[in-house]
């Protein structure tokens, strides 16, 4: 047998194994549909290889390595949080704001206060408790469900434990954000998989911010799904802050469909993660809806930060605006790539992509790809990347008004950083990030 055929039997071999863990461990008390979705995902797993370096869409970011070991499927043993999880937690970064907050710790949720339900009939809480008690909230997002072409979406699929879940009824609006904390703490050599789910009927409208904090030096994996289906005029803002220790590889997805006249802004803030790899698939999917997606990612020593972005024009007279940046020190690597597709039948499409980049050290190293494809006339459509390092007039010009080197360092990073943050609606989380971005440098 060659090198390849050697190669691909190892892999095989690997998805075998999560497959045979699926088999032997299925989950209890779910509804029909819920089993019927993971079933199908291990089929298609079957004949499933794990991304490759040539794959192109895992091109920056070594995919293989993380999940081709024996990697064991986290299941908590109590129903409630370690005891220590407080303490640690009043000890750390994590922004404490006016929100309806829901902590989650590595995947799971205390069993004692599984949902909440608010005011308006707004549902939020663990998406397992919500499978048992609401079916009928989110069986029609099921009812034409199609199984992802991502090996680890689908992988995902068949093993997540649970997740949280929003559901904000029509015309309704949560009279303060939604602040959703995952907390990965221990565990070492498990695979952490949140599924996430926030559905937004008609005229709906939400603030979500959604944090990732390591509490620890401990090495963690987490594969992360989260589907966002906006209705008719409803209208989201989801802020995810990304804050892990070096020793961290986290990969999450994340899948947004959206009706007529909707609204949504994403904003993805990483500061910190031995391998991070953000992955959206943004789609346009009725007239005259609208998205603006940012990102910002700090990286240092040999750390790892990817952004993947698909932005999809399915339908006429949508917008799109996406602002990535990223600030990379010393060894460490950096990733964008954008794709912008418009549809045939998506006239009058208004759609704009830029990536700005700054690297303080020799070494750093950043890739990007900027994609655009476009099928229809009448359209306006741009992309643009820089890639370089800290303005030499600028340091200069402090410098002479008295201010040190590595001051006037910190106060142009905060300059360019802030431009990607400042689409963030809700002021406490941004200005708690913003004092993260200078602690940082």
């Amino acid at each position: 047998m060659n090198q390849f055929g050697i190669r691909h039997h190892f892999v095989m071999n690997f998805v075998q194994y999560y497959i045979d863990q699926y088999q032997k461990a299925r989950p209890r008390d779910l509804p029909d549909f819920a089993y019927d979705i993971r079933d199908r995902a291990m089929e298609r797993l079957a004949n499933a290889t794990f991304p490759s370096a040539k794959d192109e869409k895992y091109l920056y970011t070594k995919i293989a390595p993380v999940f081709e070991q024996k990697l064991t499927m986290y299941r908590p043993s109590a129903g409630d949080f370690p005891l220590d999880i407080i303490r640690k937690m009043t000890h750390s970064d994590i922004p404490v704001i006016d929100s309806y907050s829901i902590l989650i710790c590595n995947g799971y949720h205390r069993h004692s206060d599984p949902i909440r339900q608010l005011p308006g009939g707004i549902i939020v809480g663990s998406l397992v408790g919500m499978m048992r008690q609401f079916d009928h909230v989110y069986r029609n997002f099921f009812n034409h469900y199609e199984l992802s072409d991502d090996v680890l979406v689908n992988l995902n699929t068949m093993l997540s434990g649970d997740g949280f879940f929003l559901f904000v009824p029509a015309n309704a609006k949560p009279p303060k954000p939604i602040q959703i904390t995952n907390l990965f703490d221990g565990h070492s050599d498990a695979l952490i998989q949140p599924r996430n789910l926030v559905i937004m009927e008609a005229g709906s409208s939400a603030d979500l911010l959604v944090s990732d904090f390591t509490l620890s030096d401990e090495p963690h994996v987490g594969n992360d799904v989260t589907e966002v289906s906006l209705g008719k005029a409803a209208t989201l803002e989801m802020v995810r802050l990304q804050k892990l220790n070096g020793n961290t590889r986290l990969v999450t997805h994340t899948a947004v469909r959206q009706a007529d006249s909707s609204r949504m802004k994403t904003h993805y803030v990483t500061l910190g993660g031995g391998m991070v790899r953000n992955s959206m698939k943004i789609s346009l999917a009725g007239k005259n809806a609208e998205h603006i997606a940012g990102g910002l990612s700090l990286t240092q020593q040999n750390e790892h930060a990817d952004h993947d972005m698909l932005m999809v024009h399915e339908s006429p007279e949508c917008q799109s605006n996406q602002l990535f940046k990223h600030i990379l020190s010393d060894t460490s690597t950096g990733a964008f790539t954008g794709r912008i597709v418009v549809a045939k039948d998506a006239r009058k499409t208004v759609a704009y992509q830029r990536s700005s980049n700054i690297l303080l050290h020799p070494k750093a190293k950043m890739n990007i790809r900027p994609q655009l494809e476009i099928d229809a006339d009448d359209v306006k459509c741009s992309h643009g990347a820089t890639v370089g390092q800290l303005d030499h007039d600028a340091l200069f010009y402090l410098r002479s008004r008295g201010i040190s080197e590595a001051g006037a360092k910190k106060i142009l990073l905060f300059a360019f950083a802030r431009e990607a943050l400042d689409h963030i609606s809700c002021d406490v989380f941004r200005e708690s990030i913003l004092r993260l971005i200078i602690d940082r440098h």
